[in-house]
């Protein structure tokens, strides 16, 4: 097993007296590759997983709705997981379609579910979650299209639901579906260097007392995903994902400027990215410490969820964590 800090060996300890099965605690991930390959860590994982909850595709607007990032992976992949497939909807979707589309994006969307699934052969699935980050401006056509997906077939539909969401449900709507998911992530500004945009305790505590408001059942999604920002003249000008330190501190034309910052000695391709000199990269990533941290604010707010996820399952996110870990974080709700 991999070194584990102090600090959660601690949380281990209280929670083991109170909890003497938090080892068996379920979880499931997130996976949001368009190609699937399991490294053997990942498919160790996933043993100890209840569901995976897979990208099956985007839906972006050009012209009209038009699905892209197609997942694809051979059959028994995910064998004895359920899988629940994820389709993300950019905003700008529902911005531009008119009332009368909304049934003929719904009929497509779950033909596509179909075709994917017959491919892999699930005959069936028993719930499907829409990812789609909605506005004042979107909510009612986002909500007329998730009734069309509940009344043409017996699904459970869940939604992913932001921290904003919450606070502003007054606003921003209930949605119509059986569950929600809450992203706590991604909850500070992109280039505040200061905070972590990923999660930082300020931002968080500003939106958890919110949660008991909120009238609806709610599953948790929690980060263990990491990213770098490259900057140019001190602006942001690409994001790039799966992204560790080790990597950067092993290459000869890079200077550490310290764990999170690095700069660039030359001009290079890296990463199929060309990079001028003194381009920088900064990067943001949640530590052991930050999830305990995270999920034990968030335990204070939140009603028992049925599920917990782990954003996202890939070989650089899990290599810094272990399923003792995943275990304990997911038993703080039990």
């Amino acid at each position: 097993m991999k070194y584990i800090n102090i600090y959660s060996i601690i949380v281990i300890l209280c929670l083991s007296c109170n909890n003497k099965s938090s080892n068996d605690a379920k979880y499931a991930f997130y996976y949001w590759k368009p190609t699937v390959k399991l490294t053997k860590n990942e498919k160790h994982l996933l043993t100890h997983s209840s569901s995976i909850y897979v990208r099956y595709f985007d839906i972006k607007w050009n012209s009209k709705p038009i699905p892209v990032a197609k997942v694809y992976f051979p059959k028994s992949t995910f064998k004895d997981l359920i899988i629940i497939p994820v389709i993300y909807i950019k905003n700008e979707v529902f911005i531009n379609l008119s009332e009368r589309e909304i049934e003929s994006l719904s009929n497509k969307t779950l033909e596509l579910v179909d075709k994917i699934n017959k491919t892999i052969g699930i005959k069936n699935n028993t719930e499907i979650q829409i990812d789609c980050d909605w506005s004042d401006a979107t909510k009612s056509k986002y909500f007329a299209f998730l009734k069309k997906l509940k009344i043409k077939r017996s699904l459970k539909v869940s939604v992913t639901i932001r921290l904003h969401q919450i606070k502003y449900y007054f606003k921003t709507g209930i949605p119509p579906c059986d569950k929600g998911v809450l992203m706590f992530y991604n909850m500070g500004k992109l280039g505040n260097f200061k905070k972590n945009s990923i999660y930082n305790t300020y931002d968080a505590s500003q939106y958890v007392k919110s949660i008991k408001e909120y009238p609806f059942s709610l599953d948790v999604a929690l980060p263990i995903f990491r990213w770098g920002y490259v900057l140019r003249n001190g602006e942001i000008i690409n994001l790039l994902s799966k992204i560790d330190d080790s990597e950067l501190k092993q290459q000869t034309f890079v200077n550490i400027i310290n764990q999170q910052h690095f700069q660039f000695l030359e001009g290079k391709y890296w990463r199929g990215i060309y990079f001028q000199k003194n381009d920088e990269i900064f990067i943001e990533k949640i530590s052991t410490k930050e999830l305990y941290q995270a999920v034990n604010l968030l335990s204070k707010h939140i009603k028992r969820p049925s599920n917990v996820i782990f954003f996202d399952l890939d070989s650089t996110n899990i290599s810094h964590f272990s399923h003792e870990e995943f275990s304990q974080i997911s038993s703080f709700f039990r």
